[in-house]
């Protein structure tokens, strides 16, 4: 059985999995791997923008239908790879407060939810965040890609 350590600069840099935090240490959190999600940045992973044009769809006006398609899929993985970290998030703030009243002296139990919720503010704010960049580059790939099918300038 694996055994999960929680902090909250962990949870605070989306590492959801496994995490630690600051005065308490939690023996478990989100079963749930955080690979389940892929990344945000779908840029990374597209094809070059002047793919199109590369591949025999330079100067059409399919080739510009074509860029537009791919930044439009690019924008709609992003949100879904967004969506399900959001979901991750909020999954790991669930666990770990239970993990809080399960292995926190009842004394501290308000304390390290308290931490908890923090670290989930954070991990929110950071995943819209990188939405919002991902979006954008979608955008320029866009952009670059139309200029790639006008041909040389």
């Amino acid at each position: 059985m694996k055994h999960w350590r929680v902090t909250l600069a962990a949870v605070a840099s989306l590492t959801l999995a496994t995490a630690a935090f600051a005065g308490f240490k939690l023996g478990f959190g989100n079963p749930v791997n955080d690979t389940v999600c892929g990344a945000i940045d779908v840029v990374g992973q597209m094809q070059d923008p002047n793919y199109f044009e590369l591949n025999g769809a330079g100067g059409t006006k399919q080739c510009a239908a074509a860029c537009k398609l791919a930044a439009s899929a690019c924008k709609k993985q992003a949100k879904l790879n967004a969506a399900c970290q959001a979901g991750q998030i909020s999954r790991q703030e669930a666990f770990l407060d239970l993990a809080c009243a399960a292995e926190i002296s009842a004394d501290q139990v308000k304390s390290c939810r308290s931490e908890v919720h923090v670290g989930t503010l954070e991990n929110r704010a950071s995943n819209r965040s990188d939405l919002i960049s991902a979006l954008t580059g979608c955008d320029s790939w866009n952009t670059e890609c139309q200029m790639d099918c006008a041909g040389p300038v």
